[in-house]
């Protein structure tokens, strides 16, 4: 018998149906990953099972039911204060978001020990000693340290190390990982999932992995239900619907997964001119009384009309190298020339940023067409009707309709919205474009399409971009050459076919290393 068990759930928002009639089980011990693109139901029909949804949301129709023979419930239709004896105590749920998913007013102790509280555990001197062995079970150094530590003074991966702890802290038979390792960084990712697998073989628990990321799903599942549009599309063991799809959907989302595609590398072109050139760039922040090396002689070239890559886990110094290449932050030294660049306020018609988050980079006050014409408004470039005239061709360029125009940005979807931050960028006809993890917050089909339509502009208007990820398999996509940093230096250099195929330093293996099994 199934460890988990729904029949024909329906959920809707404020009325409308959301989910359609989801059916799908999860045996003891099983890993099943819920795969699909946002707004597909995935996440809330995770949701539905242990009713934390939000007030507007409701379960329509169907039925849940959890756990073993002996203890089987049906959870249909329990009330929030009757699935609290469940949550956590038999399903654990790791969320997807740890800076937001931990209380930035209480230590990391105090929240695990909390979830043991709340279950009845009442010694101090033990809940103590659990908490400090689940943060060194999860692989916290130091766990004195930690448990006395706040969230924001630990980075990403740690956190989400917290809130594992915490999911797992009551040995549940089954754990809910919505987006576990969507926010990180390929190494700490891979370490992260490798955490989970542990705990999984050393506890006996199942799993639901809730994930965009087709790559995550294809190493680490032992079944997949692919959902569309609040349906279940397709379901079955994750080998063979990997390898032979039934569904077009399923078809379409393996293509378009940059960690499941094969394609060839981009060479680039012979004998190019350097756009960008930086040479021994360094900067310097103080921290304290000492000085803190953030970037350490770095030094790149960037070929005219190519992708130039600078990949490395976070605190690697490549979003700052970023920062000083756009002249949002001034070098301790080194020199950064970008050919033909004018000095000045003009150097923004030439240079532009894509910011990673189309959620808070564009202007929630102002319409789509607003945000496109500020620069040409801002630059004095054309007059009222020669704007829209521009405007209404940029928003063709990225393909969008002209219905958006009037529209503000919480009406759009995120690629929607990256698309009008890539045309604000090209408003003003800059040469250069710095793209700072520019497609990390979208999902998968959602990604293919702004990556296909980056190298579709490229082609047509001979941009040069400097791209930053830590996403080694869009990495491979994208970019004609690459730079791999660490600790603020670069350790490699070189064609991505280079890099990828033939690495030389330890570094870079390690990275490679760490990409789930089929990018490779």
């Amino acid at each position: 018998m199934s460890l988990l068990d729904l029949r024909d759930v329906a959920v809707s928002y404020d009325g409308r149906r959301a989910v359609h009639g989801v059916s799908l089980s999860v045996e003891p011990g099983e890993v099943v990953a819920v795969v699909g693109e946002s707004g597909s139901g995935k996440t809330t029909t995770a949701h539905a099972i242990i009713g934390l949804l939000p007030g507007n949301a409701s379960v329509d129709a169907g039925t849940i039911h959890f756990g073993p023979p002996g203890r089987r419930l049906d959870l249909t239709g329990w009330s929030d204060r009757r699935l609290r004896s469940v949550r956590g105590a038999r399903i654990g749920l790791v969320p997807q978001d740890p800076a937001n998913s931990l209380d930035p007013v209480k230590t990391v102790g105090a929240q695990i020990g909390e979830v043991l509280r709340v279950h009845g555990q009442r010694d101090r001197r033990r809940i103590r000693g659990r908490v400090l062995d689940l943060l060194a079970r999860v692989g916290l150094p130091d766990p004195e340290t930690r448990a006395r530590q706040y969230p924001h003074e630990l980075s990403g991966g740690m956190r989400q190390r917290v809130l594992i702890a915490i999911a797992v802290a009551l040995r549940p038979e089954l754990v809910i990982a919505d987006e576990p390792t969507s926010a990180l960084d390929v190494t700490v990712q891979r370490r992260v999932l490798d955490l989970i697998d542990d705990l999984r073989a050393e506890y006996g628990t199942a799993m639901l992995l809730v994930t965009h990321d087709l790559g995550v799903a294809a190493g680490r599942s032992d079944r997949l239900v692919v959902m569309k549009d609040g349906r279940v599309v397709e379901q079955g063991p994750t080998a063979g619907v990997l390898a032979a799809p039934e569904a077009g959907y399923t078809r379409r989302l393996l293509g378009d997964a940059p960690a499941l595609s094969a394609r060839p590398f981009r060479d680039p072109p012979p004998a190019a001119r350097p756009a960008i050139t930086v040479r021994d760039l360094v900067k310097e922040f103080r921290v304290g009384r000492r000085a803190f090396r953030a970037v350490d002689g770095v030094s790149f070239e960037v070929a005219r009309g190519t992708t130039h890559a600078l990949v490395g886990e976070s605190g690697s110094g490549k979003t700052t190298t970023a920062r000083m290449i756009v002249r949002f932050a001034r070098p301790t030294s080194g020199k950064v020339t970008i050919a033909g660049a004018p000095d000045g306020r003009d150097f923004r018609r030439h240079v532009q940023l894509v910011h990673q988050n189309p959620y808070g980079s564009l202007d929630p006050r102002q319409s789509i067409g607003e945000i496109v014409a500020e620069p040409l408004r801002n630059f004095g470039l054309g007059d009222r009707a020669a704007r829209r005239a521009r405007v209404a061709e940029l928003l063709d360029r990225v393909a969008l309709p002209r219905d958006v125009l009037t529209r503000r940005p919480r009406e759009l979807s995120g690629g929607q919205r990256q698309r009008v931050a890539i045309a604000r960028a090209l408003a003003a006809g800059p040469e250069v474009l710095v793209l700072d993890e520019a497609v990390s917050a979208l999902d998968v089909t959602v990604q293919a399409r702004i990556l296909d339509l980056l190298e579709r502009l490229q082609h047509d208007l001979g941009l040069t971009y400097l791209f930053i990820s830590h996403d080694l398999a869009v990495v491979r996509q994208i970019s004609h050459t690459v730079s791999v940093m660490s600790e603020g230096r670069i350790v490699e250099t070189g064609t991505t076919r280079q890099v990828f195929t033939e690495p030389r330093h330890d570094y870079t293996r390690e990275l490679l290393a760490a990409i789930p099994e089929r990018v490779r």
